[in-house]
């Protein structure tokens, strides 16, 4: 037997309607600036540290904050410049899927 799909038509109901669907979807917190600025620096870092291996946080720290190069980092851990910049493309990698896992459902929990 098969489950019939919802079709893009009767799924409409469920968007919002009108000129007001951008407003609708993305509205922004009523917070200032420096208020969003350390609220989104604090949930940064908290996905640094629960979702990165050591290794992964170690030199993607050493990368964007004390501003090292790949053949640098290699250079201090003893390893081949590759295994650095692979090892910081997953942890990328990984802090954008929970990043945009944590984004859909703080957006669909407001309502």
């Amino acid at each position: 037997m098969t489950k019939k799909r919802l079709s893009y038509d009767i799924g409409t109901e469920y968007l919002p309607t009108g000129d007001g669907f951008e407003e609708e979807m993305f509205k922004e917190d009523k917070k200032d600036d420096n208020q969003a600025r350390r609220e989104y620096t604090k949930a940064l870092y908290k996905m640094l540290e629960n979702n990165l291996t050591k290794k992964q946080k170690c030199y993607i720290i050493l990368y964007y904050k004390d501003r090292l190069t790949v053949n640098e980092i290699a250079e201090k851990f003893g390893v081949d410049k590759s295994t650095v910049s692979r090892t910081i493309n997953r942890g990328r990698k990984r802090i954008v899927g929970n990043a945009g896992r944590a984004a859909m459902s703080r957006l669909f929990s407001k309502n």
